[in-house]
């Protein structure tokens, strides 16, 4: 039976593990391909559990980039002496630096097919020497959404190596009651709650949220509202709480950290909202809409290919803390309108981001030397 190798920027639990441990149990589940992971990470963390939990093989690979270029080539060829041990068939990396040392070392491992994973617009993207040897390298290129294959169409890739395949996810059933999950938060029932899943980085702009939370609070002021910010506190949880702080704001946000249960945090919200500034297709914007519950957040590409261009009026320009404002405000005050909304983005996902689909359509990449699915179906 033929290998496929994952690999992961970290051990942590972010939108792109999250998708690739949903496609990898899909694959053991169907008995398609034997599957093991690397992760490059110097410690264990959420994801790693996970996969312990499944009892997939799993390899620690030490983070590459360093800014001694001595020690990076070291750690690539470290890598390199990895991946001839595991000898995989297929490589599907995750992100940008998976992406750049698995296609660059590609050519240097026995017989594979190499699939460069495009997730987001090209944060952080960097035409240095071994980039754009990597990206010569691939032999097919996955965008998880239309705004990625853009970037790709940027740096040239010819359009008929690129497939696009959207995220799948697994529609489960919350047993817990929302009630029940409101006490685990110490949150009484009549409180409003307003939650954003997102790990703390810069990218989300949690900044932004924080200030139009400051609006909203000061608002509404006759009512009990709390902002619940779930995810990985990242490099910019400090800067946060003190901004927090300043703004008068500490009693009326709860920074919960991470969590395995997106559903049953959902389960316990009034409302979504995700203040990032660029996505490729975002996790939790799926998930929101398959825990039926209003969602708000900026007018990017991302968000906006999901959601259609008519729901552009229920989101805020990125950065513009009083546009965020009003809408989260516009949610508060018409719940009838606002359910009618989530049942409506709850309709239109139909079967396009299965976990199903997503297993089919790779496996079908993997498999064959067409894509044979280069643009998205046409509604």
């Amino acid at each position: 039976m033929k290998k496929v190798l994952f690999i992961l920027a970290s051990a942590e639990l972010g939108g792109a593990e999250k998708q690739a441990i949903i496609l990898a149990s899909e694959i053991i589940k169907q008995n398609i391909f034997l599957v093991e992971f690397v992760l490059f990470d110097d410690f264990r963390g959420a994801a790693s559990d996970r996969l312990s939990e499944k009892n997939i093989k799993t390899y620690f690979c030490k983070p590459i980039s360093s800014k001694y270029l001595l020690i990076t080539w070291f750690r690539i060829f470290k890598y390199w002496q990895l991946l001839l041990k595991i000898s995989p068939d297929y490589l599907l990396p995750y992100t940008y630096y998976p992406n750049i040392y698995s296609c660059f070392l590609s050519k240097y491992i026995r017989e594979n097919k190499c699939i460069w994973n495009q997730r987001d617009e090209g944060i952080g993207f960097n035409q240095s020497f071994i980039t754009r040897k990597a990206l010569s390298r691939a032999d097919y290129f996955i965008a998880n959404s239309k705004n990625a294959r853009e970037f790709l169409l940027h740096l040239n890739i010819p359009s008929e190596k690129i497939a696009i395949i959207q995220n799948g996810f697994i529609n489960t059933t919350v047993k817990t009651p929302r009630s029940q999950i409101r006490r685990s938060l110490n949150i009484e029932e009549e409180t409003l709650i307003c939650c954003m899943i997102s790990n703390i980085t810069p990218y989300k702009d949690h900044d932004t949220l924080l200030k139009a939370w400051k609006i909203v609070c000061d608002t509404l002021n006759d009512r009990s509202l709390v902002l619940l910010l779930v995810g990985r506190l990242g490099s910019t949880y400090e800067s946060l709480v003190s901004l927090a702080a300043k703004l008068s704001i500490t009693s009326q946000i709860l920074f919960m950290g991470p969590t395995d249960d997106i559903n049953q945090i959902l389960n316990a919200v009034d409302l979504s909202v995700l203040s990032s500034r660029s996505e490729g297709l975002p996790n939790v914007l799926i998930e929101t809409m398959f825990a039926k519950v209003p969602f708000t957040g900026t007018n990017i590409p991302g968000i906006v290919n999901v959601l259609g261009n008519d729901y552009s009026q229920y989101l805020s320009e990125p950065g513009n803390c009083q546009d965020m404002a009003e809408k989260i405000i516009w949610f508060i005050r018409n719940p009838i309108e606002t359910n009618e909304l989530a049942q409506r983005n709850f309709n239109i996902l139909a079967d396009k981001y299965s976990s199903e689909r997503l297993l089919k359509d790779t496996v079908m990449l993997l498999e064959t030397n067409e894509p044979g699915f280069k643009e998205e179906p046409k509604k």
